[in-house]
């Protein structure tokens, strides 16, 4: 968790800021402190694009504004930062121990220049073994229509873990057929949904989350 001028301190709007962070350098979190509240204002920074985390809407923008959400009940106000690559865990368990061979979903939210990146670091999760390097750290790029997946670092064994879904959001134009290459390997092509406000969801590519792959819309 970190204050917003972390990541915008040229931003001085932001630096007495107390009633919104970021988690990471991605997902803008904006609490509800006041009862009987159904709407909130909200302060988003930079100049590219924000989607509204839980339905996906894309909120265009070239420079910082501020907007009213809606605040229901159900869940709080978060958004993901356009031009970010969120790698996340969606099937719901009782703890994060049971949750460790659980396929990723990885979700693409596009900048302005239709291009994102992020990274994924994972180890066992209890040890100090990260210490002598046993580790996994992936790094994802989306640019020119084409998503790569690549290992950097290969110190522990993730090669079980697989990707549930790919969720790319903020397509000017949804694709036609999607293809999967891997080094060495005929391309596959894959299945996927498309859905009116350009979102595009790539259903179980047979890939695991740190292998090296690309992914051609």
């Amino acid at each position: 968790m970190r204050p917003l001028f972390f990541e915008y301190p040229e931003d001085e709007y932001t630096y007495n800021m107390e009633n919104q962070f970021l988690v990471g350098s991605s997902l803008l979190v904006k609490p509800i402190v006041e009862k009987n509240r159904n709407s909130v204002h909200v302060y988003l920074p930079g100049n590219q694009p924000w989607y509204n985390y839980n339905t996906l809407t894309k909120i265009e923008q070239s420079s910082p504004q501020n907007i009213i959400t809606e605040a229901p009940r159900e869940y709080i106000p978060v958004f993901l930062r356009g031009g970010s690559i969120l790698p996340r865990k969606d099937r719901p368990r009782r703890s994060s121990t049971q949750m460790a061979s659980d396929p990723f979903t990885i979700v693409i939210a596009l900048d302005n220049d239709f291009s994102a990146e992020g990274s994924l670091y994972i180890d066992d999760g209890f040890s100090f073994d990260y210490q002598q390097n046993k580790y996994s750290y992936q790094s994802f790029t989306y640019k020119s229509r084409t998503f790569s997946s690549r290992n950097i670092a290969n110190g522990y064994d993730c090669s079980l873990i697989g990707v549930e879904r790919i969720v790319i959001i903020g397509l000017l134009q949804n694709p036609q057929s999607i293809k999967l290459q891997q080094e060495n390997e005929p391309p596959i092509l894959l299945n996927f949904f498309k859905y009116d406000n350009n979102i595009t969801i790539i259903k179980k590519p047979p890939v695991s989350i740190c292998s090296d792959y690309d992914i051609l819309l």
